[in-house]
């Protein structure tokens, strides 16, 4: 094989692609972790920060108080057995 500027310039483009897309996929993995379920037995969000809540059977938006889940009065009801939350998504920009 002989190494022409041709080809040298060819191989920088791959680098470039390689690397974008390995950012892209780093970014889509920070997103999908922000956005997961957490299990309320290994950790639990920061106390006043409201976030979705489930039981398995029913979801909600609550806050953790630091000993209980203070459920939001717009629901109606309480939820309980608390087993998992996740953060929520943050809400849409205006449009101009």
């Amino acid at each position: 094989m002989i190494l022409t500027k041709g080809f040298v310039l060819e191989c920088r483009k791959v680098n470039v692609l390689r690397d974008f897309l390995c950012q892209a996929m780093d970014q889509v993995d920070q997103l999908e972790e922000a956005q997961r379920w957490r299990k309320c037995s290994e950790e639990l969000p920061e106390v006043g920060v409201e976030v979705l809540v489930t039981n398995c059977t029913d979801f909600g938006i609550s806050d953790w108080c630091g000993d209980y889940w203070n459920n939001d009065p717009f629901c109606g009801y309480t939820l309980y057995n608390v087993i998992a939350w996740m953060p929520l998504p943050k809400p849409p920009k205006e449009a101009k």
